[in-house]
């Protein structure tokens, strides 16, 4: 599968309780501070690199 930008990134949803889950999973992912984006690197050697930003900005 290939994605090429723009894509809408998944954003964090709140919830009142975590969902059940099989014994030795992770039930939290800690979220620290910072920039949300999504990297694109190019099939081919030498093809540019994309950096794209919660917002869209690439």
């Amino acid at each position: 599968m290939v994605l090429r930008p723009p894509v809408e990134p998944m954003l964090a949803q709140a919830r009142e309780a975590l969902p059940p889950l099989a014994p030795g999973l992770m039930a939290v992912q800690p979220k620290f501070d910072g920039f949300r984006a999504l990297l694109f690197t190019p099939l081919r050697a030498g093809g540019p690199v994309l950096l794209q930003t919660r917002g869209g900005a690439l």
